[in-house]
């Protein structure tokens, strides 16, 4: 039987749905997370300005009355409650509002000013007779004339006022944060349902896939594989049994496009594994592409490590594909020989696939490109695929074994690299890096 007779329908795997759901609530969680964020930086930067806005409102008021308070040194007695004024006159006697508060005047301050020092304004904590409390005050000296004029304003009233907007503030923000949370889990979901359908979407066109192209591509291969075997047995033109054997390589091929595109298709959480042995994986890949190296008078050389030397965590499926699409276009693309290589480097195994053919794009970004779908940018080698069925049996590519081969790669957690032979002689030469299993 030929490659299509493997490709029996599978069940779709048992995680696959929690491997959606897992990816959808990251989805929500990281959605929730921003959303909730950004609305609590707004919540928080309008409490600050809040804040700033009467801490600004608050200074220029005190000064205003600092200044209004000095004005009236003339008649002490004569100022508005909160608010005292101490007069200091060219023989040192001194006149203050009545009550003033214990504590005051500050007559260093008087002293200081009297002798010709600059104004003073300091802030005065004193304690209040009989209550136990303090009060806050400032007390600005200046001279005015021949006098030193002291005045003092009353701050605490205004500091508990500013304290109670602080609480409410701070209750504000922790509300805010709470409704911004709730909010933005909302949001999150209501946005990530989309995205829950489109993956459903996937997962049963996976499932339909599997189901309605497999079965028939199995029909088709063993009817062609049985007519090219009764053709052998009769005598039939070279011609027709030629046209057979390509039918049936035609069907190979399409059989390992629907493989690579349902493995593309397939949600990355479901590609999570077990621990897969390299060395029988490339060694098998190897075994089964020399057969059409052969057809190509391609020599296919395989260098590996030794078993257990190179073992990954991941999909032995999935990684078999990866090393057989590099495996295969190497072979379509050398002149004489292909060296495919499994060592271990570090903390990585990696699989390189040398050829001796036409090369890569000399352009950097066009050789970025050779990892996009349905890309298709190394020149074909001599006399090479020309479409289904060639007479010198190369195969035909359809532009997404790259691509599969990032997205697993990707999906295992390594690197694929594209670039010179390391002998820099001509040719091409692809490394697959995957970290080893711990």
């Amino acid at each position: 039987m030929g490659p299509v007779s493997q490709a029996a329908q599978r069940p779709e795997p048992a995680g696959g749905r929690r491997a959606e759901l897992d990816a959808v609530r990251r989805v929500v969680r990281r959605l929730a997370v921003l959303s909730g964020a950004v609305v609590l930086a707004a919540v928080v930067a309008a409490a600050a300005a809040v804040a700033l806005v009467f801490q600004r409102a608050d200074g220029a008021a005190t000064a205003d009355q600092l200044r209004q308070t000095a004005a009236r040194s003339a008649d002490p007695s004569e100022v508005p409650m909160g608010t005292y004024v101490v007069v200091r006159d060219a023989d040192g006697r001194l006149r203050s509002t009545p009550d003033l508060p214990a504590g005051l005047p500050d007559t260093a301050a008087l002293a200081s000013v009297a002798a010709g020092g600059p104004p003073r304004e300091a802030d005065v904590d004193l304690d209040e007779e009989g209550s136990g409390r303090s009060r806050s005050y400032v007390v600005r000296t200046e001279r005015q004339g021949d006098l030193v004029v002291q005045a003092v304003v009353d701050r605490t009233q205004a500091e508990e006022v500013g304290e109670r907007l602080l609480t409410s503030l701070a209750v504000a923000v922790a509300i805010g944060a709470v409704l911004a949370a709730l909010g933005a889990a909302l949001v999150a979901r209501r946005a990530a349902a989309p995205l829950v359908s489109t993956i459903e979407l996937q997962r049963r066109f996976v499932a339909d896939a599997s189901h309605e192209l497999r079965t028939p591509l199995t029909l088709i291969s063993t009817r062609a594989q049985l007519l090219a075997r009764r053709l052998r047995r009769q005598e039939v033109d070279l011609a027709t049994t030629r046209d057979v054997d390509g039918l049936v390589r035609d069907v190979g091929v399409l059989s390992g496009i629907l493989d690579d595109l349902l493995l593309a298709a397939r949600p990355a959480g479901e590609r999570a594994g077990e621990r897969v042995d390299l060395a029988p994986v490339v060694e098998g890949v190897v075994d089964a592409a020399r057969p059409h190296a052969a057809t190509l008078g391609v020599h296919l050389v395989l260098r590996g490590a030794d078993p257990g030397a190179c073992v990954v965590d991941g999909v032995p499926s999935a990684l078999r594909r990866a090393v057989l699409a590099l495996v295969d276009g190497a072979v379509d693309h050398a002149t004489s020989r292909v060296d495919v290589v499994l060592e271990g480097s570090g903390r990585h195994a990696v699989v390189r696939v040398v050829d001796d053919g036409p090369g890569l794009p000399p352009e950097p970004a066009e050789r970025q490109r050779l990892f996009a779908r349905f890309h298709q940018a190394r020149p074909s080698r001599p006399g090479g695929p020309g479409g289904t069925g060639t007479a010198d049996g190369a195969r035909p590519h359809h532009g997404i074994g790259l691509a599969l081969v990032a997205e697993v790669v990707d999906a295992h957690g390594g690197e694929v690299h594209a670039g010179e032979r390391p002998d820099g002689g001509a040719g091409a030469s692809f490394e697959l890096r995957l970290p080893l299993a711990r």
